[in-house]
């Protein structure tokens, strides 16, 4: 397979079919056909309430957004904030400024989404249901945050301010950034996900801290990434301070480290390294703590989930002892713990482009002698055949609220083999 032509027929497939006619970007489409889902489709393929683990509380009627909205739209602004940092990438590797066309898409996304939270609640990063117009307006129609809202789309606008904005979108961006972080600030890092109260930063909204003690964990650098690239852009040094208060409370804590029974996703721990990465790279903590040993350790744990035909699965739990991830027990699980079918040994191809990704880092580094061949053969197993959310192939691993998954097209599948491919041209893993 070309891997070069491969990345042109993704970026086509984002362009010119996962973009509404406002520009947004939809996680989901039917698939092969790549439409837009519709009430008709979800009828057809989704079975029951994928929330049913809290009483139809969350979603649906109670908050007026019909299903079809939610799939397309639930993880879009991760799809464009991955888009940028993928077209970034490939004019870093390349010096083609083609690949602004790209990112321009993915900007233009965000910045819809954080315009109509200025106007709204300044600062707030919602999930784009329905597009954000007309009866779906952010003040009409449910819409959530995450700590997802905040590393993806931040990391996507940063990328964009650095490589490829003029003055005005740099202060742009220094401007969403600033609101967003002011945002977690002025609200204690609470928020509400999925109708449940929630944390941005601790451990305890991981499952971490059963006692709610305010203990720190790893994915606090989710929020503090993009919170430094507003200091970073405006020289706000209260940021900054945050950032030094924040991350610091997890290196004193020791928590940046796999440890036993750390839930072990490996799109968290690409995402851990990855901003492990930039605050070695781009602030003053990177003399704090080893971030190279991190970043080797979240490397090495995720390398033993790989699967034979190099696919993955999204989640276990990680052995501190074996230092690798223990699987759930397979089969369908109607646990809350299940909502993306996490309980089971159900293939994941969205979850094997982000380790492939990952794998660059393993190269850039040093890190594994294997690390830039592991890349290669995941990239080149991944063509258009290969981009729907989840691969069940005894058809008994995903229960049936979320046997979809395996009948759709992921764009967060697309923008991460595009983010990896050009990630390991950038490095060397291909010329």
């Amino acid at each position: 397979m070309d891997l070069f032509l491969q990345s042109e027929k993704f970026l086509d497939l984002v362009l010119n079919k996962a973009r509404d006619r406002h520009g947004l970007i939809r996680s989901y489409l039917t698939y092969p056909e790549g439409n837009p889902l519709t009430p008709e489709w979800c009828s057809n393929h989704v079975f029951g309430n994928e929330y049913e683990a809290f009483n139809d509380t969350i979603l649906g009627d109670h908050f007026g957004l019909p299903w079809h909205q939610y799939y397309m739209y639930e993880d879009a602004n991760w799809c464009a904030g991955r888009l940028i940092v993928s077209q970034a990438n490939r004019y870093r590797a390349t010096r083609d400024i083609s690949s602004k066309v790209g990112a321009d898409a993915g900007f233009e996304h965000l910045s819809w989404v954080w315009e109509r939270g200025l106007e709204y609640e300044p600062g707030w990063v919602a999930k784009p249901y329905g597009g954000m117009r007309n009866e779906y307006a952010i003040d009409k129609c449910y819409h959530e945050t995450s700590v997802d809202q905040t590393i993806m789309p931040g990391l996507g606008v940063w990328r964009y301010a650095i490589d490829f904005g003029d003055k005005d979108a740099v202060e742009k961006v220094g401007r969403y950034l600033a609101a967003q972080a002011d945002w977690w600030i002025r609200n204690d890092y609470k928020y509400v996900y999925a109708g449940v109260p929630s944390s941005g930063i601790g451990a305890a909204a991981h499952g971490q801290d059963p006692e709610n003690t305010g203990a720190p964990y790893a994915s606090d650098m989710k929020v503090m990434v993009p919170m430094h690239a507003a200091y970073k852009l405006t020289g706000e040094k209260r940021f900054l301070k945050e950032v030094q208060k924040r991350i610091g409370n997890c290196i004193e804590a020791d928590v940046l480290k796999l440890k036993n029974r750390h839930h072990g996703e490996i799109k968290e721990w690409f995402l851990w390294a990855e901003t492990a990465e930039y605050f070695l790279l781009e602030s003053e903590l990177a003399g704090d703590t080893d971030w190279l040993g991190l970043i080797d350790g979240y490397w090495r744990a995720a390398k033993t989930a790989i699967n034979p035909d190099y696919t993955f699965t999204e989640m276990g739990y990680f052995n501190e002892d074996t230092w690798s991830l223990e699987r759930y027990k397979p089969g369908a699980s109607n646990n809350m713990h299940a909502l993306g079918g996490w309980q089971t040994d159900v293939k994941n191809n969205w979850i094997t482009a982000l380790f492939a990704s990952l794998a660059t880092l393993a190269y850039k580094y040093q890190l594994d002698e294997e690390a830039g061949e592991l890349c290669l053969k995941i990239l080149g197993n991944m063509d258009e055949n290969h981009i729907v959310r989840n691969i069940d192939e005894d058809g008994d691993k995903l229960r049936d609220s979320l046997k979809y998954r395996a009948n759709i097209t992921c764009i967060e599948t697309v923008t991460s083999w595009m983010d990896a491919y050009w990630r390991a041209r950038l490095v060397g893993i291909l010329d």
